[in-house]
């Protein structure tokens, strides 16, 4: 029915009641905890059991709460560097002072419509993201008793497009990097590897003998899917990454000049190449765009692309099957309606 657990140095119980599950702190006795929970489950099996009563909580209270308990337990650093961040200067400012159980879905939809002109919509959703998983887990924790998120719907979202280097646009970008930037440049370009991921690369991720990189880690923690993929090595990155190896003193690919893990901000470095090649800048992120790009029309298939790029479904991946040079059309010939009667008109469509 229920469980003790350890965090933070203290002991929980957590347990089950009217359908919701609720954890409770005890302190810094394994013991102690679980003769609380033997307490709450006899209690709820002689129904003498009830919540006790909710104390009042402001939001300003409970964000605090939340970042301190959750986001910053189970968040990677940098998830919850942007949900403080996004709460600071969001959520706080509109429902700050305001006791939790008030909060209504017509205030969260008045917020929502009044961040819409001022921030995008994507980001007016994961800014309403965090807020929906602040108060399932107040739910959780008995500060209050229904989440008014459940309400509320998101905004639209526009799928945007995406830029990406042609072949052409390539050579003369890597022709004219940096010589620091070149290895980075090339890893960027021939894997499709986001830029969280190069920075956290290391040797030992990197067998040169069987030609694959292996994507535990990006500089956040964990890749984006938390799942491990393997990326096999093109023949023109293998040479530079065997040359790297030859001279590296530290465990990173691409380390910084103390060798350790760098910076992901490459602007200064894409905008100077882009410049000096004569071609339009594009983000680093859109390397991983010209990589999948170029893969596709050279024929790459699109199942093998989602692997390669760790995308957890083949949706994402779908937004370059348009880039096929045969795209649809082998797949619509294999319809023909073969006709066996005579026709007047049969001639026009045989």
């Amino acid at each position: 029915m229920g469980t003790v657990f350890k965090q933070n140095e203290k002991w929980y119980v957590q347990y089950s009641f009217r359908g919701q599950r609720y954890k409770k702190a005890v302190g810094k006795s394994k013991k102690k905890a679980k003769e609380v929970l033997r307490k709450i489950e006899a209690d709820i099996v002689n129904d003498t059991f009830d919540l006790p009563a909710r104390r009042k909580m402001s939001f300003d209270e409970l964000a605090d709460y939340w970042l301190e308990n959750y986001s910053k337990v189970s968040n990677a650093p940098s998830q919850y560097e942007k949900n403080g961040e996004r709460i600071e200067n969001h959520l706080k400012p509109c429902f700050g002072k305001v006791e939790i159980s008030h909060i209504t879905p017509r205030m969260i939809d008045e917020y929502k419509n009044t961040k819409h002109g001022e921030l995008s919509p994507a980001t007016v959703n994961r800014t309403l993201a965090i807020l929906r998983k602040m108060f399932n887990d107040a739910i959780r924790w008995g500060f209050m008793s229904q989440n008014p998120m459940r309400f509320v719907r998101q905004l639209r979202e526009q799928q945007n497009g995406f830029d990406f280097y042609t072949e052409e646009e390539v050579r003369l970008f890597l022709e004219n990097t940096s010589s620091a930037f070149f290895q980075i440049a090339c890893c960027a370009v021939y894997t499709g590897m986001r830029v969280g991921e190069i920075v956290a690369l290391k040797w030992k991720d990197v067998d040169l003998e069987r030609r694959i990189i292996t994507v535990e880690k990006s500089r956040s923690g964990a890749t984006k899917s938390r799942k491990v993929r393997h990326i096999p090595l093109n023949s023109r990155l293998l040479k530079v990454l065997a040359e790297l190896k030859r001279k590296a003193e530290s465990g990173f690919v691409f380390p910084d000049a103390n060798g350790e893990m760098r910076s992901i901000d490459f602007r200064a470095e894409m905008r100077k190449a882009a410049e000096n090649a004569g071609i339009r800048k594009v983000r680093m992120h859109d390397l991983r765009h010209t990589f999948a790009s170029n893969y596709v029309v050279k024929g790459g298939n699109i199942v093998s692309l989602q692997k390669i790029l760790g995308h957890s479904t083949i949706n994402m991946t779908l937004r370059y099957a348009h880039l096929a040079p045969d795209f649809m059309e082998n797949d619509i010939e294999r319809l023909d309606f073969e006709m066996s009667l005579n026709r007047p008109w049969q001639e026009a469509v045989s």
